[in-house]
């Protein structure tokens, strides 16, 4: 089962986020506020608690380690598009 993953292999995290209800829900109207994105952060803050609860140790640091280079990606990626920006 190919959760995370196309049939070519790639990576679905973007097609994974335009298919979610909770994305379209805030597009709808094509204004993010800030009560969507605070709604947001509580629910992704419930789901890690969620997995706190229920994964054991191992399952937890892989996680944690997924998530953490998750974070570093989109972070060199903004820092990329700023450095772009300016040159």
């Amino acid at each position: 089962m190919n959760v995370f993953f196309d049939e070519n292999g790639l990576f679905r995290l973007d097609e994974m986020a335009l298919e979610s209800a909770t994305f379209r829900k805030i597009m709808e109207d094509n204004t993010v506020t800030d009560e969507e994105v605070t709604g947001q952060s509580e629910l992704v803050i419930t789901l890690f608690r969620r997995m706190e609860e229920s994964f054991n140790a191992e399952q937890l640091s892989l996680v944690a380690e997924a998530v953490t280079q998750l974070g570093v990606l989109h972070a060199a990626t903004q820092y990329q598009q700023i450095q772009e920006f300016h040159h």
